[in-house]
């Protein structure tokens, strides 16, 4: 995958240290998971540059979640 990240800089035929291009934008989740009384799995998201925080019941309300607050940062 890096060699697909890669460039050569201009006016060099080979990069002795390869350019890694950054993404265009990043989000930092914290996800703290456990288990509730019937075994399920419960937790919180925490968006970890503003401290905003958010329940979810269940893996399918994981992944909604995660989804929904990447769209937002988008």
């Amino acid at each position: 995958m890096l060699a697909a990240m890669t460039q050569t800089p201009p006016g060099e035929d080979s990069p002795t240290d390869p350019v890694v291009e950054p993404p265009a934008s990043r989000i930092a989740l914290v996800v703290w998971v456990g288990h509730d009384a019937a075994g399920g799995v419960e937790g919180i998201v925490e968006r970890a540059r503003t401290g905003e925080k958010e329940r979810f019941r269940g893996l399918p309300a994981l992944g909604d979640l995660i989804a929904r607050l990447v769209e937002v940062h988008e």
